[in-house]
């Protein structure tokens, strides 16, 4: 390329690139209008419009009446289709056209330029429109059925009884909510906080999980803390795809405070009384010296985080009150994913999104608009651990590779293998015992590797006849 080649970007391209987005919006807005059941008119769908994406009402309408009247079929087409055949449309022809100065040869300058700051003040409007999202939902037919199963307690002493417990009982519990910090290292680096109920508060927990949390189906898309769905149920949604896009939320249990978790247990049917006394036996805060205590200096990094009322880690009914209050994060995302014609699951704080020509194709938009909804109820992304893997690289996540089929990473097998290896010369009961649990993870996508590893860990043991039992 010579110096003096000209290099700025083609005037008659920029129309077309502000109202690509444009398009995809309007696109998105009317399949997702489609998939929920709204009324399809040309003024229902006007005033949906105008309320989300505001101004642009006279455009948004003839772009929306072309659509429903002209494009045969348009509820089944996929959104970069249908977004091209709106940029086709009478309505954005002369927007969309390039702007040539011949064509207005009877205009002198002033008219001229006149016109061409009103084409750029249409351009920049449309480049303008809100992207579209999938609005908060608030699942009504969830909680429909889950309504059906909570209980109903008129004052705290009958939710005393229904835990099994006396009235002076429950209130001693619920006096002693000091927990206990254990310190634990994370494998990519950096310190998880393991918060402990005491015994008293964690009875009443597991009963509330067991008579209540768990006969609440989580979104489809959760895999974590579910019966019958795995980290290898969660990989199994994304194999073998031209692009699997991986997200984490940062700090996902302490970022779920007290409010949103009364909120939950409001929504369930609860009296605000109840609902208040059920989040005060589930939530926790850690004071200052408590932090200090247990991390040291580095308590000051904790300190806004815990100070608050959040879901402990360590509680017995954290994980399922975790997955119930993602429900409309979990929805939102879903309904994101099925617009870009792509797969979406979450195992815990870790959401993997898999497709192949609508999601490759568009990755980094993609990613924004999932980081709007992320933002929007309430989570924040950690932008370090997120990953765009093509096919042509290796697609891992949650210590699984899916490229074709799921398996174990090599580096991951190999350093299986040399820890069963070291243990046939010498371990102990804890050691074989950590090891016979990652054998049987393996054991999940690779059973003949597991079980040949299993066999030469099980025969070094002196005592084989009282070997754990294969799993």
């Amino acid at each position: 390329m010579s110096a003096n080649e000209d290099t700025s970007p083609d005037d008659s391209r920029t129309p077309l690139l502000a109202f690509e987005r444009f398009a995809r919006s309007i696109a998105e807005f009317l399949l997702y209008s489609h998939r929920e059941g709204f009324q399809l008119s040309v003024s229902a769908l006007r005033a949906r419009a105008t309320r989300h994406f505001g101004g642009h009402d006279y455009l948004v309408c003839a772009i929306i009446r072309e659509v429903i009247d002209d494009v045969a079929g348009w509820c089944d087409l996929p959104p970069t289709t249908l977004a091209q055949r709106i940029l086709d449309s009478s309505a954005l022809e002369e927007l969309v056209a390039p702007f040539v100065e011949d064509d207005y040869w009877f205009l002198d300058d002033d008219a001229l330029l006149d016109l061409r700051s009103a084409q750029a003040r249409r351009v920049a409007d449309a480049a303008s429109l809100a992207a579209w999202l999938p609005p908060p939902q608030n699942g009504a037919e969830w909680l429909r059925e889950a309504r059906l199963i909570s209980p109903s307690f008129a004052t705290v002493v009958d939710l005393a009884r229904w835990l099994d417990v006396s009235p002076e009982e429950f209130d001693a519990a619920m006096a002693n909510r000091r927990y206990r910090l254990r310190v634990h290292a994370k494998p990519s680096g950096g310190t998880r906080l393991i918060e402990i109920p005491p015994e008293s508060l964690r009875v009443l927990q597991r009963r509330v999980l067991h008579r209540l949390l768990d006969r609440i189906s989580p979104h489809a898309a959760a895999h974590a803390y579910v019966r019958t769905r795995s980290a290898h149920t969660h990989a199994a949604q994304h194999v073998g795809r031209e692009m699997v896009v991986r997200l984490d939320l940062r700090d996902f249990f302490p970022s779920i405070k007290g409010a949103r978790v009364f909120l939950l247990f409001r929504s369930l049917g609860f009296a605000a009384n109840i609902a208040n006394v059920l989040t005060a036996l589930c939530v926790a805060s850690q004071s200052r010296a408590s932090l200090r205590r247990a991390l040291g200096a580095a308590h000051v990094a904790f300190f806004e985080r815990f100070s608050a009322n959040h879901l402990p880690q360590g509680a017995p009914t954290s994980p399922a009150l975790a997955n119930l209050c993602a429900h409309s994060l979990d929805v939102r995302l879903n309904a994101l994913a099925e617009s870009f014609n792509a797969t979406y699951t979450r195992y815990a704080d870790d959401l993997v999104f898999s497709g192949d020509e609508g999601i490759a194709s568009e990755p980094r938009e993609f990613v924004c608009l999932a980081r709007a909804i992320v933002s929007d109820e309430g989570f924040q992304l950690n932008t370090e651990k997120t990953r765009i893997m093509r096919k042509s690289a290796r697609q891992a996540f949650a210590g699984l590779v899916v490229n074709e089929k799921i398996n174990l990473p090599r580096c991951d097998y190999d350093q299986l293998k040399a820890a069963v290896h070291r243990a046939t010369l010498r371990s102990t009961s804890e050691e074989v015992s950590k090891l016979l649990g990652r054998i049987a993870w393996l054991r999940q996508n690779s059973p003949h590797r597991a079980d040949k590893l299993r066999s030469k860990l099980i025969s070094s043991l002196p005592n084989q006849s009282a070997s754990p039992t294969a799993p």
